[in-house]
């Protein structure tokens, strides 16, 4: 990196260059220069990352020169040099963005540290640059793709989002939908085989996404689900032109199709109630043998009113039950998952077999169990599940492979040096928002404070006070990215009750500030 001083006396810039030169061991570049303007010619063909320079020169001054450098945009991080007569002149810089200020005459030291400081403050900006400009690259490239993972994740993941995020989320995927309906399409599938029905499911969903190019579309498990934007509120309104897209689909192809509809909403956070309403229309229509279009409001009572399988809330189920280890409950969780999903199809069945495989990868990611462990439980998936064609055989291998996660969960709780630092552990979590240290931790396991000190560094590798940060950093990105609670708060709810040394923490740990990690994570 490139450092530049500047002061229209020569002998006190050459000085500088000097102390800069011994101060940053010949890891950077350093210039000097006495006249302002050779040195805006030079800083606007070079951009150096910092800036020392007097505050009062003849000709430029250094509110002048921190007001051009500061049009160039590039994020230099400027050091006014000046006395104390001077200071609040100097306050005046604080709108060009000036970094720090050093007062005359310099000190060595404060001089080196201050522009050490600048030098990192510039590599985590550039940084930050960096990976935003990444993250904008890949959005651009693939806002298909991501449309997609959002609509699948309103219909099949339990993830709340706020009326804030909600709207954020439209905007950066340009979805313009104020007013909805969830629509879903099946059709009559028994006795026909699996090219034919690979078939009729590519013809629906081509038929829609043509013929309606503002819906929202997925399938899964056979099912064609919609979010439909339309301003019409009125139900049998809505329905007339369903019908009429039904019986045109059913005369483009010899294949009884359904269409279920459900209730009307300006909120997408309601998508996952309104899938339950779709699918107990589909459920009654099978039934009744009753293929045509239906609304949740012409259900009788009693389909309303009974409880749907949802096989979304299931799979979270089961891995409550794997986090505890209960080999008994994950078996009969995973029993019901089987025997609900007896009548589906082949396809459906493979479909939610891998839904359960993902969600598991993603719940042994965030344990403690040793790599090797995690890489055999993956690998036998892959070698034993996923090959399985027979569907008894499948959910057979699926039971035992669940048994083997949780024996390996299970010997990770029972073995006495992960009970300590389980312990540890459990207390961090529970009480990181309050002001702790090693001595609460010790007088909680009933341990000496240098043992467990000790013992934390060998077991973990990490120091208590590394653990903790983390706790709390993790806790805060959570909060940023899920909550609509102001810095202040989160700071205060994760244990850092002064918010300037929660944001040098933060900072210093992810190159961002608190409040540039909200607003990246805001588009994913």
């Amino acid at each position: 990196m490139k450092v530049v001083i500047i002061d229209d006396e020569p002998l006190i810039s050459d000085k500088l260059k000097r102390i800069m030169e011994t101060g940053l061991r010949g890891m950077h570049t350093v210039c000097a220069f006495a006249d302002a303007q050779t040195a805006l010619d030079y800083i606007e063909q070079e951009k150096p990352g910092v800036i020392l320079t007097d505050i009062r020169m003849p000709g430029i001054t250094g509110i002048e020169l921190a007001k051009q450098i500061n049009q160039m945009d590039y994020g230099a991080k400027i050091v006014f040099l000046t006395g104390y007569a001077e200071f609040e002149y100097a306050r005046y810089g604080i709108e060009y963005k000036v970094f720090d200020y050093l007062l005359k005459p310099v000190d060595e030291q404060e001089a080196i540290k201050c522009i050490n400081r600048a030098i990192s403050a510039f590599h985590a900006e550039q940084k930050h640059t960096e990976m935003y400009q990444i993250f904008q690259d890949y959005f651009v490239k693939n806002q298909e793709l991501i449309r997609q993972q959002f609509v699948e994740k309103l219909f099949f993941q339990p993830v709340i989002f706020s009326e804030k995020q909600m709207e954020l989320q439209k905007q950066k995927l340009r979805i313009a939908i104020n007013g909805y309906r969830v629509v879903a399409v099946t059709y009559d599938r028994n006795r026909m085989p699996l090219e034919e029905e690979s078939y009729y499911s590519y013809i629906i969903h081509e038929f829609f996404l043509k013929k309606f190019k503002e819906i929202l579309a997925l399938e899964h498990g056979g099912i064609f689900y919609m979010i439909w934007p339309t301003e019409e509120k009125i139900l049998w309104k809505f329905c007339s032109k369903l019908e009429l897209i039904r019986r045109e689909l059913a005369q483009l192809q010899p294949m009884d199709c359904m269409i279920a509809v459900s209730h009307y909403s300006e909120n997408l956070s309601d998508i996952q109630q309104m899938k339950k309403e779709v699918l107990k229309c589909l459920e009654y229509g099978k039934d009744t043998g009753c293929m045509q279009l239906l609304s949740y409001q012409d259900l009788p009572m009693e389909y309303r009113e009974n409880d749907f399988f949802d096989v979304t809330e299931a799979i979270t189920e089961l891995i409550r039950y794997l986090r505890s280890g209960n080999k008994k409950k994950i078996l009969e969780q995973m029993q019901k998952i089987i025997d609900e999903t007896e009548k589906e199809t082949e396809k459906y069945f493979n479909n939610i077999m891998e839904l359960i495989g993902a969600n598991i990868f993603l719940f042994l990611s965030g344990i403690p169990l040793d790599k090797e462990s995690k890489d055999k439980i993956t690998e036998s998936f892959e070698q034993q599940i996923h090959v399985q064609s027979e569907r008894k055989t499948k959910a057979d291998y699926m039971k035992y492979w669940l048994e083997y996660i949780a024996d390996n969960i299970q010997s990770m709780h029972n073995n006495d040096q992960d009970q300590l630092i389980q312990q540890i552990y459990k207390y961090l979590n529970d009480n990181f928002s309050q002001p702790i240290g090693l001595t609460n931790v010790s007088e909680h396991v009933n341990r000496n404070p240098s043992y467990i000190s000790r013992f934390i560094k060998q077991a973990t590798g990490r120091k208590f006070s590394e653990i903790l940060v983390e706790l709390r950093l993790e806790e805060a990105k959570k909060l940023l990215r899920s909550s609509n609670l102001k810095i202040t708060q989160i700071a205060e709810q994760v244990g850092y009750p002064n918010l300037q040394y929660f944001t040098r923490v933060f900072t210093g740990q992810m190159n961002m500030t608190p409040a540039e990690y909200r607003k990246i994570t805001t588009y994913f």
